[in-house]
């Protein structure tokens, strides 16, 4: 069984598995990475909390419990707990116009009662995807988009005690390229990446607040871009949103990726694809379960954003939201900041 999970529901559909796997292959098969996906529908129940954006607002998904609504009356976006267990980190949206760099956000943290609210952030920049250190500082991690057009974009570090106008920059001071960061390590080094029109690279990153940090680059298992990247736990696994056409801004040709970490050795490798190749749909932001069995993600698939796990054991797909009716995205776990 799945550790952390209680299976409620297993049943294998191998007629819609032959046409799952019809539709991939012939999706992908002009490229030697992407592999035929075995997929099985079922339910599960999480035995830990989980938060996520439902209906853009964020909600505590409980076991046999109500949801606990966090935030209301905003659009709120992409929510990550501390590892602290007490508040949560999000961005809200203000406005946007067209393009990216249009949008407007702000950084606010949120104790997991709904109390103690926060904005950390003015809402003059795109800012977005925050996450949490996991050295024990407690420290708020995000990315500040660029206003202008372009590839720029910056990452900043705040305490969640912090006012407007503290945060303080950790990427490159003078890079014009485009910095992002994905998950903290246990001993305080970022996983970023660095990107250009026609390149992408990968490094650890360990901060010197308003001065040029130490950049590690790391072995990647692909050229192809990679983003939302997860780092589990342990340290020793990842799972990111590989993007087929090179373009961060249309989601519709990205597959959901796992790989192995080899951090001390300063690579990723073993790269293996967990959904399927179609651009009907959406696969969006993986994230890890505390012990590492399963991955969690969100997709458009069924008309409404579903969040569903993959069990990396019994290579087995199964929808967690518990309301179909719903728009549930974002997902991530109580104590795994993502």
């Amino acid at each position: 069984e799945c550790k952390g999970v209680i299976i409620v529901n297993k049943y294998t559909m191998i007629s819609g598995l032959i046409v799952a796997m019809m539709i991939f292959n012939s999706c992908g098969k002009n490229d030697p990475e992407l592999v035929g996906i075995p997929i099985t529908p079922g339910n599960l129940k999480l035995k830990e909390q989980w938060v996520s954006s439902n209906n853009l607002q964020i909600t505590i998904n409980n076991v046999n419990a109500p949801e606990i609504t966090v935030t209301s009356g905003y659009q709120d976006y992409k929510p990550s707990w501390s590892k602290t267990g007490d508040r949560l980190t999000f961005f809200r949206f203000i406005s946007k116009g067209r393009g990216f760099h249009t949008w407007r956000t702000k950084i606010c943290v949120v104790n997991i009662d709904g109390n103690g609210f926060r904005e950390l952030t003015t809402g003059d920049y795109p800012h977005f995807n925050p996450t949490w250190t996991r050295d024990g500082s407690n420290m708020i991690i995000f990315n500040r988009r660029s206003t202008e057009r372009g590839w720029k974009n910056q990452i900043f570090m705040i305490r969640p005690e912090g006012t407007v106008g503290d945060e303080q920059l950790i990427s490159h001071p003078s890079n014009q390229y485009y910095e992002w960061a994905f998950s903290a390590m246990k001993d305080g080094r970022i996983f970023i990446d660095r990107k250009g029109s026609d390149f992408a690279k990968s490094f650890l990153l360990t901060p010197n607040p308003g001065k040029l940090g130490k950049y590690e680059e790391i072995k990647r298992p692909t050229e192809k871009l990679w983003h939302k990247l997860s780092v589990s736990p342990s340290e020793t696994k990842v799972a990111y949103m590989l993007d087929i056409d090179r373009k961060l801004y249309t989601y519709r040709d990205v597959v959901i990726a796992i790989a192995d970490f080899d951090i001390a050795n300063l690579k990723v490798e073993n790269q293996l694809i967990i959904t399927d190749m179609n651009k009907d749909y959406t696969y969006e932001y993986p994230r890890w379960t505390k012990d590492e069995s399963c991955v969690i993600y969100d997709s458009n698939k069924s008309g409404k954003y579903q969040i569903y796990a993959y069990h990396l054991e019994q290579k087995t797909t199964s929808r967690i939201s518990p309301d179909i009716n719903n728009d549930y995205r974002f997902g991530n776990f109580k104590n795994v900041p993502k």
